[in-house]
């Protein structure tokens, strides 16, 4: 039941871009055991996966992505520049927190924050009701390497690509055909990525802490001026979405566990 409940809160925070999977995964002090989990997930070696922590965490996870996907669009349609303050804010204070950690005074580490920025920016934020098959694998399994990032999430990088409403349609509406089509490549793009990726995720924290921590910086940098806030309430909002970030890693430092970024 644990594990079900934090792959619950896994889920809810991947469908907000800016909150990370990883960073609940932080939080709750399982993340080390979420990433060694997931580099064993070979179907030659399958008796050696920890599936009694890898069940229930997927099912929550997956739980949760079905239901916060039905609310997000209905928040939306109905408050569509309050829920991106929000995601402003959130995005805003996770890349404060990780360019401190990145120490982004030293002039070796602006190249990558730079070069992220810059890619970021000039993604092609497609709106379109359909994608190619090719392209949402990619999306999906680009997601799934930020999701397994602490400090960046799968959606915002499905913002970035231009799929996050469409996604958050298809997950809210799966008896049509074509949100089942776009589901299944997704989610064979996410399995794939999580594979793939984790093991460079390891590697990453491991020896280039530092630049992955300057890359991640410019890469939620360059997609903020897509969010920025229009009006007071959505000011607001922003200023909540930071504030609620600011007092996850507060909590992350009051447990003894690695901090979120």
């Amino acid at each position: 039941m644990q594990f079900f409940l934090i792959g619950m809160l896994m889920g809810a925070a991947d469908l907000i871009p800016g909150i990370s999977g990883g960073t609940v995964a932080f939080v709750t002090g399982i993340y080390e055991r979420w990433l060694s989990s997931i580099q064993t997930l070979q179907f030659h070696a399958w008796r050696r996966i920890d599936w009694k922590f890898l069940l229930p965490l997927a099912a929550g996870m997956l739980i949760a992505l079905g239901l916060g996907a039905s609310l997000l669009s209905t928040l939306l349609y109905h408050f569509g520049a309050q829920l991106r303050g929000l995601f402003f804010g959130i995005i805003l204070a996770t890349a404060f927190l990780c360019s401190k950690r990145a120490h982004l005074k030293r002039p070796s580490h602006w190249l990558p924050l730079l070069f992220a920025a810059l890619l970021v920016a000039k993604l092609p934020l497609l709106e379109s009701d359909s994608f190619g098959a090719l392209w949402v694998v990619l999306g999906g399994a680009l997601a799934a390497f930020a999701m397994l990032l602490p400090g960046i999430s799968g959606s915002y990088v499905l913002h970035c690509l231009g799929m996050y409403t469409v996604a958050l349609h298809a997950l809210s509406h799966p008896s049509s055909l074509e949100s089942l089509r776009f589901l299944a490549l997704l989610a064979m793009g996410v399995a794939l990525g999580l594979v793939l990726f984790s093991r460079i995720v390891s590697w990453l924290l491991s020896n280039l802490s530092s630049w992955t921590s300057a890359a991640l910086v410019g890469f939620m940098g360059g997609g903020l001026p897509s969010l920025l806030p229009q009006g007071v309430s959505s000011l607001l909002s922003a200023i909540i979405g930071f504030s609620i970030v600011i007092l996850l890693n507060l909590r992350a430092k009051k447990i003894d566990q690695p901090k979120i970024i």
